[in-house]
C-alpha cells in the first residue's frame, strides 16, 4: 500500500499536496506565510502534527477513489495525462478540495461570505453530489429511483448511523448505549435533517435547532462576541463560581488560540467520572450521555 501511495504521488501533484489543500480551512491555515522566529521554528512541527490523523483518515477514502478512477479511465482508452486528470477529478468531486477553483461560489466570496461558510467544505461536496443524483434521476423509471435511494443512503444514512453508534451510543452511552430504539430513531431522524441543512448557506445555521440545541451564538467566526459577552455578564455578578470560570475559559480560548471548549469538556468528563455521575471510562475524551 505504501508503494501504491508513493506511485500516486509521483504521478499526481494534486494528490501529493492533498494534505495541504483538502478543504478551504486547512488550505488557508497551512498556506499562511510562516514566520521565522524561534517560537515559530519550535512550534512549527507541533502545528503540523495537528492535521496528521485527519490527513491519514482522509487517505482511506482518497486513495481507493483515485485508484478506481484511474483503472476506469485506462479501461476507457484515455491517454495517461487524461487518466491522471480524471482520477484527480474523481477525488475532487467525491471528497471536495480546498483549491479556489473547486470551491462553491459562496465559499469563494468576500470575507463576510467566508464567515458564514466556515467548515462547510465537506457538506458542500455532499450537497453537490445530492444535486447530481437528483439531476440524473428519471422519475418514471423505478430503477433510476432505486439508484437515487442508494445514493442518498450512502451519502446520508450510512455515515449518520456509523457516526451515531460509534460516537454517541458506544462511546457516550446515548439511548441506553443504542438499545433504546425509539430514542435512536428520534436522534437519527434529527441527524438526517441537520445533515441535509448543513450544505446550504444560512439554512445550516438552523441545524442546531433541529437537533434540539438552544442559544444559537452565530457562525463559528463570530463566536468571540457571544463568548466575551457571557464572560462580561458573569464578571459583573461579582461571584467566583463555575459559570464565571467556564465563560472566561471559553473567551480565553478564542483570544489565546487554545482549544478552550475541548479542554473544558475533558475536565468536565474527568470530574463526572470521579464523582460517579458516569461510569464511562472514555468520558474525558468523548463526553458522556447526560440522559442515560
Amino acid at each position: 500500500m505504501e508503494d501504491s501511495v508513493k506511485e500516486i504521488y509521483e504521478q499526481s501533484s494534486f494528490m501529493r499536496l492533498r494534505s495541504k489543500t483538502m478543504d478551504r480551512e486547512i488550505n488557508d491555515i497551512r498556506n499562511k506565510i510562516v514566520r521565522t522566529g524561534f517560537a515559530d521554528k519550535t512550534l512549527g512541527p507541533v502545528r503540523e502534527s495537528f492535521f496528521y490523523l485527519i490527513v491519514k483518515a482522509q487517505q482511506l477514502a482518497d486513495i481507493p477513489t483515485w485508484l478506481a478512477a484511474q483503472e476506469k479511465a485506462r479501461a476507457s482508452g484515455y491517454d495517461e495525462a487524461t487518466v491522471i486528470a480524471l482520477a484527480d477529478q474523481a477525488v475532487i468531486d467525491s471528497q471536495g478540495s480546498g483549491h479556489i477553483k473547486d470551491l462553491a461560489q459562496v465559499q469563494r466570496g468576500s470575507p463576510l461570505l467566508k464567515l458564514w461558510t466556515n467548515f462547510m467544505s465537506y457538506f458542500q461536496t455532499t450537497f453537490n453530489l445530492s444535486m447530481d443524483s437528483l439531476g440524473r434521476t428519471k422519475w418514471t423509471d423505478p430503477m433510476s429511483i432505486g439508484r437515487l435511494a442508494v445514493d442518498f443512503f450512502l451519502l446520508y444514512t450510512a455515515p449518520i448511523m456509523l457516526s451515531f453508534y460509534l460516537r454517541e451510543a458506544i462511546l457516550k452511552g446515548e439511548c441506553d448505549h443504542g438499545r433504546d430504539w425509539k430514542c435512536v430513531g428520534t436522534q437519527v431522524a434529527k441527524e438526517h435533517a441537520s445533515y441535509m441543512l448543513s450544505g446550504m448557506l444560512v439554512f445550516r445555521e438552523l441545524s442546531s435547532a433541529v437537533q434540539g440545541f438552544t442559544g444559537y451564538q452565530g457562525p463559528a467566526g463570530a463566536r468571540f462576541f457571544s463568548d466575551m459577552t457571557r464572560a462580561a455578564q458573569q464578571a459583573w455578578q461579582g461571584e467566583l463560581d463555575e459559570a464565571l470560570v467556564k465563560s472566561w475559559w471559553d473567551a480565553g480560548g478564542v483570544l489565546l488560540h487554545f482549544p478552550g471548549n475541548q479542554t473544558k469538556k475533558v475536565f468536565e468528563g474527568f470530574m463526572a467520572l470521579q464523582s460517579g455521575d458516569t461510569d464511562i471510562p472514555t468520558a474525558p475524551l468523548f463526553g458522556y450521555s447526560k440522559r442515560g
